[in-house]
């Protein structure tokens, strides 16, 4: 199941925290809540939108505790175009990421994901 939907899970985490290192401990965390996860999943659809949904509340908790903390998180978007995107094509990424973060994942799951 990792392997199947780690990539979907960092994209997601990635647009939430802009940050590399967040995101990698967001999936980390996703996946960790995963395996205490005891219930099974009814189709492949349920255990990806559960990993969608789980994934979102983590990084939205890494946010929350950023905010206390008052760092600042970057933005490293050449991270999130898919690899055989043109880069003329990155104004479209740049605007979905300039979104507030309550429209920001659900055009990103819905055009990208």
């Amino acid at each position: 199941m990792y392997e199947t939907h780690v990539d979907m899970v960092y994209r997601l985490c990635f647009t939430i925290l802009k940050n590399r290192f967040d995101t990698e401990d967001a999936v980390q965390n996703t996946f960790i809540k995963l395996m205490h996860y005891s219930k099974p999943f009814d189709s492949p659809e349920h255990e990806k939108a559960w990993l969608i949904v789980t994934a979102s509340n983590t990084c939205k908790d890494a946010l929350r505790r950023a905010s206390r903390r008052d760092e600042p998180l970057e933005l490293q978007r050449d991270l999130l175009a898919p690899a055989s995107a043109d880069p003329a094509g990155n104004t479209v990424l740049d605007a979905v990421l300039a979104l507030p973060l309550k429209y920001r994942a659900p055009v990103y799951l819905y055009y990208y994901e």
